[in-house]
């Protein structure tokens, strides 16, 4: 029975270096998931302690338990000692009363374990059940992730829908302003008359015209440039509605003018109509100047001659 009784005792102490092993295990994986999750998150350290509180009862059962088998082995020897030496004059019965009270000790030794082992026990499936409630707290935050990423994904969908429509307007209305550009080069601002030779065009523009004066008048326009370049213009000179034009007049305006445009505010110099006998073209009266950039109409300016 002594036998069976240590035998018992070799068991459990294999299963107390089980529990501790799953302690250890446990442990571990509480410290890993609090340096990655909690960052000094208060419950957690709570479980780590009622791990660490449960691997030292299991290290003092262990204690215990060598104790109990000291005790136990010392006490068998004295006992099988007497045993030998006083066979012949101790009755069996006497033997056997002198064991009960080792047997005793045993035995509440061992309860002792059995209970320090449920407390282990206990302490490893509440720090488990732990484990499992941040589990599914996690698999909600997951979930929760993926349908914010989800809605995400469709607004930046939606997003690029709206980018792809107003790139296709922007394209559209690329191309109506360079095809504007290409009819209307510039924006005149205002036009400017004066009086000048044929080789020589004034220096001085906006004063009042005398018929008796003129050799040619000459237009200076103040224009915004939407492109540069060398554009042609069609200069048209009317009296009435009757256009001006002369022996060397092309066919739709009274002359022509090549001019080279430049981007942004400047002013450009037309041409002049007229000849250099000074008083013999021009007669006083009221005229119009209207300024065609190819079949496109640009601005117009009336001209009195006094």
């Amino acid at each position: 029975m002594a036998q069976s009784f240590y035998e018992t005792l070799s068991d459990v102490g294999d299963s107390l270096k089980r529990v501790r092993k799953h302690l250890k295990a446990v442990n571990d994986n509480m410290v890993e998931m609090k340096s990655m999750t909690h960052h000094g998150n208060p419950l957690c350290d709570l479980s780590l302690d009622q791990v660490r509180i449960a691997d030292d009862l299991v290290e003092k059962t262990y204690h215990r338990l060598d104790q109990i088998v000291t005790r136990s082995g010392g006490g068998g020897a004295d006992i099988a000692e007497k045993g030998r030496n006083t066979r012949e004059h101790i009755p069996q019965k006497e033997i056997i009363i002198e064991k009960v009270p080792v047997k005793q000790r045993s035995v509440k030794g061992f309860v002792v374990t059995i209970a320090v082992l449920i407390v282990a026990v206990l302490a490893v499936a509440s720090a488990c059940g732990y484990f499992y409630d941040r589990a599914r707290k996690f698999e909600r935050l997951y979930d929760s992730a993926n349908e914010m990423v989800s809605s995400g994904r469709d607004e930046l969908n939606a997003l690029n829908g709206e980018r792809k429509t107003l790139t296709e307007k922007l394209t559209e209305l690329q191309a109506y302003k360079d095809n504007y550009i290409e009819h209307f080069p510039l924006v005149i601002n205002s036009i400017e008359f004066g009086n000048g030779r044929y080789d020589s065009a004034p220096s001085i523009y906006g004063e009042r015209l005398y018929a008796s004066d003129i050799y040619y008048v000459y237009i200076r326009v103040n224009y915004n440039g939407e492109t540069s370049g060398n554009k042609t213009f069609n200069i048209k000179w009317y009296r009435g509605n009757t256009m001006l034009t002369g022996n060397g007049s092309p066919s739709g305006c009274t002359y022509k003018k090549d001019a080279d445009i430049r981007l942004g505010e400047n002013s450009q110099v037309l041409g002049g109509w007229g000849n250099n006998q000074r008083g013999s073209s021009w007669e006083a009266g009221s005229y119009r100047v209207e300024i065609w950039c190819g079949d496109n109409f640009i601005a117009s300016k009336n001209l009195t001659v006094y």
